[in-house]
C-alpha cells in the first residue's frame, strides 16, 4: 500500500513539474521567434540525447510542442527505461529525425586550437625573452597604417575585444636552427602595432607609452587577450589554417560604421 502511494506521489510530482515547465515557456513566449518549420502530431523528432521522441501536442501556433519520449536512467550501469515520458520544448530546440546523416561540414578537424586568457604583457615576454618569428614565408608584409595602429590601441583603452592571437611553438631542432621559440600564426599586424606603441614608436592621443600615467600603462599591460599555442602542426596544416583564417568573414564597410557612429551621437546628445 505504501509503495502504491509513493508511486502516486511521484506521478503527481512529475505532473506538477511538467505544468511548471510549460508555464515557464509560456511566460517566455515573446522571446521565442516565429517558427520557420513545423511538425505534426506523431512526427518522430530529435532533441538532445532523448530517446524515441515524438510530437504529442502542438501549442501556441507551433512555438511550443509537447513531446513524448523514453526516459533513460543510467542507474549505475544498469539502465532503467521509462516510456511515455513527457516534456515541453520550444520549436527551435527540436529538429526533424534524419535517418541517413548527410556529409559533415566540419573541416580542419585535425587542427585543434585551445585559447586561454592571458595579459597583454605575455606577448612582450614571448617577443623579448623567447623570440617570435614574425616573418614566416606565408605571412604578409606589414601593411597597417598609423590610423590602423591607433585604432587598435584605442580599442585596448576602451576595453574592446581586439581578436585572438595564435602561435606555433618551435621544437628544439627548429629553435636551434632559427634562434626563435615561436612563430606568429595569427595576429601579426595587431601584435606589431602593440609592440610599436609599447616601444614608443608612435603616439596615441598625443602621448607615447612612456608618457602615459601609471594607471594607463598598467591597464595596457594587464589588458586581457585570448592566446593559443600549438606545437604539433605540419606545414600543410599551418598553411591550411592560415588560409582559412584570412578568407573568412567580411570587413564591415566604413559607411556602416559611420552610420552607427551617427546613431551613437544622437543617443548622447
Amino acid at each position: 500500500m505504501a509503495r502504491k502511494k509513493t508511486e502516486v506521489d511521484q506521478e503527481l510530482l512529475k505532473q506538477q513539474k511538467l505544468k511548471r515547465d510549460l508555464e515557464e515557456l509560456v511566460n517566455k513566449l515573446k522571446f521565442i521567434p516565429s517558427p520557420t518549420y513545423s511538425f505534426q502530431i506523431g512526427d518522430a523528432v530529435t532533441i538532445g540525447n532523448l530517446k524515441d521522441v515524438t510530437i504529442s501536442d502542438i501549442l501556441h501556433d507551433g512555438k511550443i510542442y509537447e513531446l513524448t519520449y523514453t526516459h533513460v536512467n543510467s542507474n549505475y550501469g544498469d539502465p532503467i527505461e521509462t516510456p511515455d515520458s513527457k516534456r515541453y520544448s520550444a520549436w527551435m530546440d527540436i529538429r526533424p529525425l534524419i535517418e541517413v546523416q548527410p556529409e559533415s561540414l566540419i573541416k580542419n578537424a585535425d587542427i585543434r586550437m585551445s585559447f586561454q586568457q592571458n595579459e597583454l604583457s605575455s606577448l612582450f615576454s614571448k617577443v623579448y625573452h623567447f623570440g617570435v618569428n614574425f616573418d614566416p614565408e606565408y605571412q604578409r608584409d606589414y601593411v597597417w597604417q598609423l590610423e590602423d595602429k591607433e585604432s587598435l590601441i584605442d580599442s585596448i583603452f576602451n576595453n574592446v575585444e581586439i581578436g585572438k592571437f595564435a602561435f606555433i611553438r618551435y621544437d628544439d631542432e627548429k629553435w636551434t636552427a632559427t634562434g626563435y621559440s615561436y612563430e606568429v600564426l595569427d595576429g601579426k599586424q595587431r601584435m606589431r602595432a602593440i609592440l610599436d606603441f609599447y616601444e614608443d614608436r608612435f603616439t596615441h592621443k598625443g602621448k607615447k607609452f612612456s608618457e602615459l600615467s601609471i594607471k594607463d600603462r598598467n591597464h595596457f599591460k594587464r589588458y586581457t587577450i585570448s592566446v593559443a599555442e600549438v606545437s604539433d602542426l605540419s606545414e600543410e596544416q599551418i598553411l591550411r589554417y592560415f588560409i582559412k583564417l584570412n578568407t573568412s568573414g567580411k570587413v564591415m564597410e566604413k559607411e556602416h560604421v559611420e552610420k552607427v557612429r551617427q546613431m551613437l551621437d544622437e543617443e548622447t546628445q
